[in-house]
């Protein structure tokens, strides 16, 4: 059961009030991010990790486009 029903239930003796309750708490669970799509420190840190991984691995690229240019630079 949603809680805005839960709410409403529980304040229904005065129907104006359990109704206001209701809405507005309906309204604060639309706004709400769900927990499936909450990012993590842990998950931030995989993410890091994995973009110095990528970021050494194009650095290492460029290193070796720079000594073949040169070598052909020499030739």
């Amino acid at each position: 059961m949603k809680l805005a029903t839960r709410i409403y239930e529980a304040f229904k003796d005065d129907e104006e009030k359990a109704r206001v309750l209701a809405e507005v708490v309906e309204e604060l669970e639309s706004r709400l991010i769900p927990l499936g799509e909450l990012v993590t420190k842990g998950d931030l840190e995989i993410t890091k990790l994995t973009l110095q991984k990528e970021i050494e691995q194009v650095r290492r690229e460029i290193e070796e486009v720079r000594l073949s240019l040169q070598k052909q630079v020499c030739v």
